[in-house]
């Protein structure tokens, strides 16, 4: 593993990651699991346990629930919610509520 020393570069690489995951065929397979499975979302979270600070969300299909459980803006299929560091304690049980 490459060590990251300064801010920028951890931005930068940031970026590029989440480049890589919005990748055209991440998001026609997330597409097509919304459709095969008829299913209303279909989200991805990626976190960085490290850092604490939150979680980015790459969203396919209804946005409009992540947008109202977290008061969000699902821009280009993708958010940050600064909040959230448990998938089970504080994702799910949210999402949950909007339902």
């Amino acid at each position: 593993h490459r060590k990251i020393n300064d801010y920028n570069e951890l931005y930068k690489f940031r970026d590029v990651k989440l480049q890589f995951l919005m990748a055209p065929d991440l998001k026609v397979e997330m597409e097509k699991l919304c459709q095969d499975e008829d299913y209303s979302m279909v989200a991805m979270l990626i976190m960085n346990p490290l850092e604490k600070k939150g979680e980015e969300i790459i969203v396919k299909g209804d946005k409009r629930i992540i947008e109202k459980a977290f008061g969000v803006t699902v821009k280009n299929d993708k958010c940050f919610i600064p909040t959230i560091m448990s998938r089970k304690k504080d994702f799910i049980p949210r999402i949950g509520r909007c339902l």
